[in-house]
């Protein structure tokens, strides 16, 4: 099911989408922002996965399983 979602969007962007439409990527605005939309959560939950599996290193880690000593790590990042 899709729903009709009003938003807003500032020139420069309007622009891109435009040109998108314009170069044969998408054959709308609509289909555009649906897309980029998409491709955009796929990246984000991508980064959700990389952040647990640096929990899950840095708790076998923690528990003496590997030794990481040698790494620098950024904790508490994800």
């Amino acid at each position: 099911m899709t729903e009709i979602v009003p938003v807003r969007i500032d020139k420069e962007i309007l622009g891109t989408l435009d040109l998108f439409v314009t170069l044969g990527y998408y054959k709308s605005r609509s289909e555009a922002i649906r897309e980029l939309m998409k491709k955009g959560i796929e990246a984000r939950d991508e980064v959700k996965v990389l952040g647990r599996l640096v929990k899950m290193v840095e708790s076998l880690d923690k528990a003496g399983k590997i030794d990481l000593s040698g790494l620098e790590l950024e904790r508490d990042r994800f």
